[in-house]
């Protein structure tokens, strides 16, 4: 279906498919989540916790549900997994800065 550009079997967009044809290939049960929070701990891009004064808490670092401002104002009730990609994402990112 990718090297045709159509999904015969669940219709979804030709922009949207992508070959999974090189290794290394990696595997994750993520089933479905819904609920989420509006707020939390404040972080920056390198996803450190703020404190209120908006300065580093060195040694802090925040991702998923916990890290605030991610879903304020566009909260999308019918994605399925929506906030476990957002605590793959933003964890695997915060264990990098980490090591940092």
């Amino acid at each position: 279906m990718v090297a045709s550009q159509q999904d015969t079997d669940f219709g979804k967009e030709s922009y949207r498919l992508e070959p999974v044809d090189q290794a290394p290939y990696y595997g994750a049960i993520v089933g479905g989540r819904l609920l989420a929070t509006l707020d939390g701990l404040r972080v920056n891009t390198k996803m450190q916790v703020l404190n209120e004064q908006g300065k580093v808490i060195e040694g802090l670092y925040a991702a998923g549900n916990c890290s605030g401002g991610f879903f304020w104002g566009a909260y999308s009730d019918h994605v399925p997994g929506l906030t476990a990609s957002h605590a793959l994402t933003f964890g695997r990112l915060a264990g990098q800065y980490a090591v940092e």
